[in-house]
This record gives C-alpha cells, structure tokens and sequence, in this order.
C-alpha cells in the first residue's frame, strides 16, 4: 500500500498562517517535476496519462513523472492573485489543501467557512448568512497553475458523518465530483480527522462503514480522481497511543481495513503525524513499510 507519499495531510497540516508571510515574496524558483522534458532519456521519458494515478509507492503526475507532495492549507478565500503567484512561483508548492465545511448543520461556529460550487445544494440560494464561498474560481485558478487542490470536509472532525448528514453529504460530494472529475488536479479528503478512541478496543466498524458509503458512492462516477482516506483517532490512526510502542494492525483502522483499501484505484491513506506520534520516528517507519 502506497503509505510513504501518502502522508500528503500530515505534511501541510497547520500551515495555512503561512500565506500570510509568502505574499510579499519575490524569489522565483525552478521546475516542479524531475525528467519531465527533453533532459530525459528515451528509458526514463514519462508516460503520460489524463490523470494522477497511484503506482506502488508512488505518486504518478498527469505527464509520467513522480509526483511528490508539497504545500499549504489554504481557506476558502485565499484566491487573490497575488497569494497564487506567491504559492506557485516563490514558494513553489505544487498542493493546496483547501479548508471546507459543506453541511450548514454542522458546521457549528464554522459556518462563515461553508461553500458551494455555482450553486448551494445544502442550503437555499436566497440564505445571504451562508452564501458567501462560491469555490469554483478559486479551484480553477490553482489547478490551471498546475497546483492541485484538495478540498477537504472538516464536519465532525474526531467523531463520524451519519445519517441525515451523509445524505447530504452525497448531495454535495456528487454534485462536487461530476464538475470536477475530468480535472486531475482536483482530489478529495473524504473527512479531516475522523473517529476518536475505537482504536483502543480495535473497532472500526463506523469508520468502515462511513468510507465504504462514501467510497461506493463516489467512485464509480470518478474512477480516476485521487481520494485520500483518513486514519482514524483524530486522523493519527495510531490506536490512540501515546506511548512508543509500535501500533499493531488492530489498533489502525487503514491496516486493519486493507482489503477496503485495496477495492479502489486511486486512493491514498492518509495521517496526521502530531500528538500521538510524539517521538514516533520508528514507530512511523514501522506503520509505513507495513
């Protein structure tokens, strides 16, 4: 399972304060991929393909070469030109993480973070107090840089999406999928930091039971759009532990759940290394060479 280039949460986790600093940045740096051109023997050329595809432990780009993950949480309203260029030229990042809230019931005191694409299917078009991230344009204007974005659902983070709100969180998300299935630059965290301490009796039968839905539905009709699939615990998928002991695939809710894994193409799992993972370094090699 593809977990080394996986980790792409944990690398942008809490750095969206940093937008505010790369502004005013005028360095400009080079290319974004390795042999990608005409440097590039006829043996190591890139196959190119319409889409981001996962290959072992590898992330393959749209043009065949590796694609390794760096970049930055963003919110919905850091679109302006000049945090683009400053993302994209100085700091070159090649991955935005995008903030999102889509369900207005249980966003709590994130409700001015809800957004839409052309049109709420959540909430009605004539609620002002709601209406206020349309994220269409700020997606466009990354992903044509090149940069991809990945909106990320942060309802109910450390507990589960159910019932009446996974149905509207389907309305959203098939809605969401069908505008930008063709784009390859566009991907999906399915939930930030899902679940809390199952992990300590080894039940993952909600978070089974949330991906599945969530996978079945969206999947068949973007095959090819990169999904990433958060650990339990917070999204540490580490049993919850906060000693050094190494996490046994039975406190893990991606080790034990492979096989679910395993059903879709494209899929990255996903983990959010802080907290529990506190002089983890080996316990992390460990999870990951597993």
């Amino acid at each position: 399972m593809p977990y080394t280039h996986a980790l792409i949460a944990a690398a942008v986790r809490r750095l969206a304060g940093i937008i505010g600093l790369v502004v005013g940045c005028s360095l400009t740096l080079g290319g974004a991929h390795a042999c990608a051109g005409e440097g590039c023997s006829d043996a190591t050329k890139p196959t190119p393909s319409n889409h981001f595809s996962v290959k072992g432990r590898q992330i393959i780009a749209p043009d065949g070469s590796t694609f390794v993950p760096r970049g930055v949480n963003i919110f919905p309203w850091h679109d302006s030109p000049a945090t683009i260029t400053a993302i994209a030229d100085c700091w070159q990042f090649n991955l935005v993480r995008l903030h999102a809230w889509i369900l207005p019931d249980a966003a709590g005191s994130w409700k001015d973070h809800l957004v839409y694409v052309d049109e709420p299917v959540n909430f009605s078009p004539d609620d002002v107090s709601y209406r206020l991230h349309d994220i269409r344009n700020l997606i466009e204007a990354y992903t044509m840089q090149g940069i991809v974005v990945i909106l990320d659902v942060h309802e109910r983070t450390g507990g589960y999406i159910q019932g009446g709100e996974m149905e509207s969180y389907l309305t959203f998300m098939l809605d969401f999928v069908k505008k930008f299935k063709d784009n390859p630059y566009v991907w999906l965290d399915l939930h930030n930091e899902p679940g809390s301490y199952e992990g300590l009796g080894g039940d993952f039968t909600q978070w089974r039971q949330e991906m599945s839905t969530i996978l079945d539905s969206l999947k068949p009709i973007a095959p090819d759009m990169m999904m990433l699939v958060p650990g339990n615990a917070w999204g540490q998928d580490s049993g919850p532990r906060w000693g050094h002991a190494l996490v046994k695939d039975s406190q893990s809710a991606l080790l034990s759940n492979a096989d679910l894994l395993k059903k879709y193409d494209n899929v990255l799992p996903t983990l959010h290394v802080y907290d529990q993972w506190v002089f983890g370094r080996a316990r992390l090699q460990d999870f990951i060479e597993r």
